[in-house]
């Protein structure tokens, strides 16, 4: 989904040092994404190889950027959010 997102990063979360002001303890950054379409070169192979020419596609080519081919399109290994 695009949009924007609020992410949160926190330290000492499990109280193991002591301290006498928890609410320095995170910190919150927004991390938006944009509406264009999401744009993969597939011109150069995942360790930045150049594809000159055709070449057969096994499968496993871009399972390093986590895309795998499918009859139905290209599934990645992010899990959707429902």
């Amino acid at each position: 989904m695009w949009g924007t997102y609020i992410t949160t990063a926190f330290v000492n979360f499990d109280n193991q040092v002591p301290e006498t002001n928890f609410f320095n303890n995170f910190l919150q950054r927004p991390a938006i994404t944009a509406n264009d379409p999401l744009v993969v070169d597939f011109t150069r192979l995942p360790n930045g190889d150049a594809i000159l020419d055709p070449i057969p596609v096994k499968g496993d080519e871009f399972s390093a950027w986590g895309l795998l081919p499918h009859a139905m399109g290209i599934l990645t290994n992010v899990p959707i959010c429902r």
